[in-house]
């Protein structure tokens, strides 16, 4: 999802180019936070990838255009710097196929890429620049082949623990739960997502120590306790947590 105005985060000197002031493409240690996001999908599991763009992210859509030439593929990882776990070696393909959403906010604009793409789905915020490879597929693990969803959240905790901002968050169990802008919808039903959007735990925890799931007839919540999930950049204090973290 790439689509938002990003009103919240102003234009920095972080910018890949001072005249490039879109959200997607704002710099951490200048690399677009966009590119960053693609390339842990590239080098996850997922089958095709459909960035959704809205009228509001014309240079993001240029961005894409000038990488990608229309016909994006795994063969193309290098541009990408992907070092995270990926078996590069891998061969099949995955495609990228823009979308252009209406521009009407996160969930209509989801709404309408998920109207338009066969289940399951990957659903994932641009605004997610620690992401990599190995959350993903740890991701599509969780949903273990059901036909259920899942639903990706952190503790408001460890946002607040790291600096980080949090503009919504979701009580379970005594709880303060906040999405992370990673979901996976396995059918027509909508997930809880970012944009619907306690217990402390080490920083440095294993997800084998600080995971937890709990299981629904139709969903899953994944409770992780990974920073690189708790850290949205919706605001410049954000981006400086970003690039304090980014490797």
């Amino acid at each position: 999802m790439c689509g938002g105005q990003g009103t919240r985060l102003e234009s920095t000197e972080n910018d890949p180019d001072p005249d490039l002031t879109e959200k997607p493409l704002v710099g951490v240690r200048e690399r677009a936070m966009i590119d960053r996001v693609l390339a842990a999908l590239l080098g996850s599991r997922v089958e095709t990838i459909y960035p959704v763009l809205s009228p509001h992210t014309p240079e993001t859509r240029s961005h894409l255009t000038t990488l990608f030439d229309g016909d994006a593929r795994r063969d193309g990882l290098g541009r990408f710097d992907v070092s995270d776990d990926v078996d590069t070696d891998r061969t099949d393909a995955s495609p990228i196929d823009i979308l252009e959403a209406p521009g009407e906010g996160y969930v209509a604009d989801l709404g309408y890429a998920l109207d338009r793409v066969s289940p399951p789905v990957l659903t994932v915020a641009c605004d997610l620049p620690l992401l990599s490879s190995a959350l993903i597929d740890r991701a599509l693990d969780r949903t273990g082949g059901t036909r259920g969803s899942l639903a990706v959240y952190v503790p408001g905790a460890l946002k607040r623990q790291l600096g980080v901002s949090t503009d919504t968050t979701w009580n379970q169990g005594g709880r303060e739960l906040a999405p992370t802008g990673l979901n996976v919808v396995a059918s027509d039903q909508m997930t809880n997502t970012k944009a619907e959007r306690d217990e402390d735990r080490p920083m440095g925890a294993t997800d084998a120590e600080s995971d937890t799931e709990t299981g629904a007839t139709d969903e899953t919540v994944w409770v992780s306790y990974d920073a690189r999930l708790a850290v949205n950049v919706n605001r410049p204090s954000d981006l400086a947590v970003a690039e304090a973290l980014c490797e």
